[in-house]
């Protein structure tokens, strides 16, 4: 078997001219195949660790795989690499909101072994989430988030709804629904409405998936689902 996972072929630079993001074969609006090419990137750069980036992005496929996310979307070990450089540009052309930020471009983290998968800034901004201001239609839609990003469905011994990602049978959540609102008294403001919380990783950095705003948890929790 040829040994290319993850590598690809080649890597696809900003050399390419006039590169169309639809020729890619790999479906672009899942979020966990941006973080299989960051691990081709790691894959590249780190010769002694080539084994443990090829089983990491393979755990990562056969999540999606679970998740309903059929094998054609996915990027595979064949597909070539998209430089740092290149899926800087993808994301300014897609996402306003990170115009300008040229920092992002080394701010992946949270990869498996380190309670991955993660996310990196330019990818979590420019997935965004539509906020219909319709509960159930919010729900439905932090749901395809959820399993874009590769996110495992679990709940919690109350009940609410959980998404995340599982290391080594350690689960850590990314996304919780909280549909019904809390009449507990003492509870902070925002807990009385249906609600959610969203974070990239289990180290405090949360995010607006409506807004692609990303800072503390002020950012990502008690976010109205809507009426």
């Amino acid at each position: 078997m040829k040994y290319v996972d993850p590598s690809g072929h080649a890597e696809m630079s900003t050399g390419s001219g006039g590169f169309d993001i639809n020729s890619l074969r790999w479906d672009t609006s899942i979020t966990a195949n941006w973080t299989i090419n960051e691990m081709k990137q790691q894959w590249h750069a780190n010769p002694k660790k080539r084994d443990y980036w090829a089983a990491e992005a393979e755990k990562l496929r056969n999540q999606m795989r679970r998740s309903g996310i059929a094998n054609d979307n996915i990027m595979q070990s064949s597909d070539d690499m998209l430089s740092k450089e290149l899926v800087l540009l993808i994301s300014r052309k897609n996402s306003p909101v990170l115009h300008g930020i040229e920092e992002i471009a080394n701010a992946s983290w949270d990869y498996a072994g380190h309670g991955a998968p993660g996310l990196t800034y330019f990818t979590a901004a420019s997935n965004l989430v539509k906020n219909t201001g319709n509960a159930s239609k919010n729900i439905a839609n932090l749901r395809s988030w959820a399993k874009t990003n590769g996110w495992e469905r679990k709940y919690t011994e109350g009940g609410v709804e959980m998404w995340g990602v599982n290391n080594n049978g350690v689960f850590s959540w990314r996304l919780k629904l909280k549909q019904e609102a809390s009449t507990r008294e003492g509870l902070k403001a925002g807990s009385n409405q249906s609600r959610f919380d969203a974070r990239l990783d289990d180290k405090g950095t949360y995010i607006n998936p409506f807004t692609g705003e990303i800072g503390g948890r002020n950012v990502g929790t008690h976010i109205p689902l809507g009426k």
